[in-house]
């Protein structure tokens, strides 16, 4: 499994509730080393800092009231990390398809979320988060690993219940270990029982021949990739357009 940042936003939110006595500052720094040391514990790859440093950035601007267009994150930490790793968004395959998937969810994620309303509270998200990113990372997924997973939105709304469990299960029993080990021990059942429903879950769609669906494009990968990204980019492009559009009549509106 990935870190995304769900996971690191679902740390932040966790350790915002403990810091709100202190000073604006003092909260950034504790949630700088909280999540400095979370990275480092779950291996420290290049896109657990994307998520990492999009939970700091993004946590940090709205605590001192700076907003800007959604999109506008992903491209500053881009930039962060390709100073600090110039060949990191070129040949980092990880990199690219967290960025991809992103920037996908940001730009589609709200439109399909009302596509899916049908499927309830909870899952109608679930089910945007994982179409919108698997729109975006499609033409790197065929690019390199020449197949497409067919089981992957279905797998992932199975998936979406168990994640705050462990997430929060998870934390809560460390905290409490401290104090009272019988108590952790009763607690560490709630985020056992999500990994061993997410182990289920993966072992029941992994283990299907048909849920990978083989693509073979030979010579005709670059013009693949070319094309489909540029589609991408004009989906986004226009997606951005009815985004602005509706904003500014919300604006127009409301001053009448």
């Amino acid at each position: 499994m990935v870190v995304s940042g769900s996971n690191v936003m679902m740390l932040i939110i966790f350790l915002s509730l403990f810091v709100r006595a202190v000073t604006p500052w003092i909260r950034i720094a504790i949630i700088i080393l909280v999540i400095g040391g979370f990275v480092i514990l779950v291996g420290g790859d290049t896109p657990v800092w994307r998520a990492a440093l999009m939970g700091v950035i993004g946590y940090s601007a709205s605590l001192w009231g700076y907003r800007f267009s959604p999109l506008l994150l992903p491209l500053i930490v881009a930039a962060i990390l390709a100073i600090l790793n110039p060949i990191s968004l070129a040949y980092d395959i990880g990199l690219q398809l967290s960025f991809l998937s992103v920037i996908c969810i940001i730009s589609f994620g709200r439109q399909l979320t009302r596509f899916f309303s049908f499927l309830g509270p909870f899952f109608d998200e679930a089910m945007s988060l994982t179409v919108a990113a698997t729109l975006g990372t499609f033409p790197i997924t065929l690019f390199y690993f020449g197949s497409f997973s067919l089981v992957s939105p279905l797998a992932n709304l199975l998936a979406a219940p168990a994640i705050p469990l462990l997430m929060y299960g998870g934390i809560v029993t460390l905290v409490v270990s401290a104090f009272s080990s019988s108590l952790a021990y009763t607690l560490g059942h709630v985020p056992w029982f999500a990994v061993t429903y997410l182990s289920e879950v993966i072992s029941l769609f992994g283990s299907q021949r048909w849920s990978l669906l083989p693509v073979e494009l030979g010579q005709y990968r670059e013009e693949f990739m070319i094309i489909s990204m540029g589609f991408l980019v004009l989906a986004l492009v226009r997606s951005q357009k009815i985004h602005q559009s509706r904003f500014t009549s919300r604006g127009v509106s409301s001053s009448l």
